[in-house]
């Protein structure tokens, strides 16, 4: 399972973990055979709640701003930027010939010291 469901069966999963060896802590020879695992799980859930919480802010903040005009925003976000028109360039100027030369290069160097 992947996506949003596997990461929040994840989450749920961790979670449950941690509440059941935070209350019977003998279970933590039950649920992993490490001595560092309660630890580890102790800063996954700290992670979890971390993340929660930014996510939350960010959906508040997102509610309660009012967005830019796309005046402001131009030159900022790529969406919205004027990009210039390309002038003709020479030849050793262009990144496509550059990376053409490296790769040759590499062949070359790689069936010479083969």
């Amino acid at each position: 399972m992947g996506g949003v469901p596997g990461l929040l069966l994840g989450i749920l999963f961790s979670a449950g973990l941690f509440v059941w060896v935070k209350i019977d802590p003998s279970r933590l020879a039950v649920v992993a055979l490490s001595p560092d695992a309660k630890p580890m799980a102790e800063n996954v859930f700290r992670a979890l709640w971390a993340f929660c919480f930014a996510a939350i802010v960010i959906v508040v903040v997102s509610l309660f701003t009012k967005p830019k005009p796309v005046s402001e925003l131009e030159g900022l976000v790529y969406g919205v930027t004027v990009l210039p028109k390309e002038e003709r360039v020479p030849l050793y100027k262009r990144e496509w010939f550059w990376a053409t030369l490296v790769g040759v290069i590499f062949v070359a160097l790689n069936i010479l010291v083969w």
